[in-house]
């Protein structure tokens, strides 16, 4: 015997669905702004000159880079990078630059 489901019932499933996908981006939001308040920490004085977070994917943290050596810097050292977020509590796994071409004022 099948069960008909109601629109009623799934809209306000969906309805629930877009909650937690609300509360999981500003969850990311926070998050972000405690990994940019902590970057020269967690990157080290070189790579924060040159990087900043700039958002997080799931549990990757891609990497805003002013330029391709900077890029190539973040890329080396991205385990590292990891593993010192894990330590502070974040579930980022990977850490994945990208270049941005244009200056960036320190966040």
């Amino acid at each position: 015997m099948s069960r008909r489901i109601k629109v009623a019932d799934l809209h306000e499933f969906c309805n629930s669905l877009a909650s937690v996908a609300n509360f999981l981006d500003r969850n990311d939001d926070l998050k972000l702004e405690k990994i940019r308040s902590t970057w020269e920490e967690i990157a080290g004085k070189v790579l924060d000159e040159s990087s900043r977070p700039l958002r997080i994917t799931g549990t990757k943290l891609i990497v805003a880079a002013n330029s391709p050596a900077a890029r190539t810097a973040v890329t080396i050292a991205a385990n590292r990078i990891a593993k010192a977020l894990v330590e502070q509590g974040f579930f980022i796994t990977q850490v994945q630059a990208e270049f941005v071409p244009m200056a960036f004022k320190r966040i």
